[in-house]
């Protein structure tokens, strides 16, 4: 999964071509582990249908398109599919959300953004790792 943070560097890339001063997005292993695990979650109900206010931007999306499941070009897919809503496009280049990751399954992908390094949530492990 830390290979598929190749959306990070991509994404920093098309942060610099909007707003050139902008500072890199940093990579967060607390971040990808509630990614990974919201992202088996969302695999086993079948749905994108998340928490609008569970304190970090949370951008989802299917992967039934992409071409390749190489992590440089699956970091491609993801931002141009995010890049096709205005909404999320808005939310994956907002320059004060500096802390991300990403997880992908074969179904789906979610994106995690913070504006600050968020602390690991026990919590969230609690409810999305004894799924039925």
């Amino acid at each position: 999964m830390i290979a598929l943070n190749e959306y990070i560097a991509a994404l920093n890339q098309h942060r610099q071509r909007l707003l050139p001063c902008t500072a890199p997005p940093e990579f967060s292993a607390d971040l990808l582990y509630g990614a990974a695990l919201f992202n088996r979650y969302l695999d086993q109900r079948d749905t994108l249908s998340h928490d609008p206010n569970n304190g970090y931007a949370e951008l989802c999306g299917t992967l039934y398109n992409a071409r390749s499941r190489a992590p440089r070009d699956l970091a491609q897919y993801i931002l141009k599919q995010l890049q096709a809503s205005p909404a999320h496009e808005a939310i994956q280049t907002d320059p004060d959300l500096r802390v991300a990751a990403v997880s992908a399954t074969t179904k789906a992908f979610v994106v995690r953004l913070s504006s600050t390094p968020v602390p690991h949530n026990a919590q969230e492990y609690t409810r999305y790792r004894c799924l039925p």
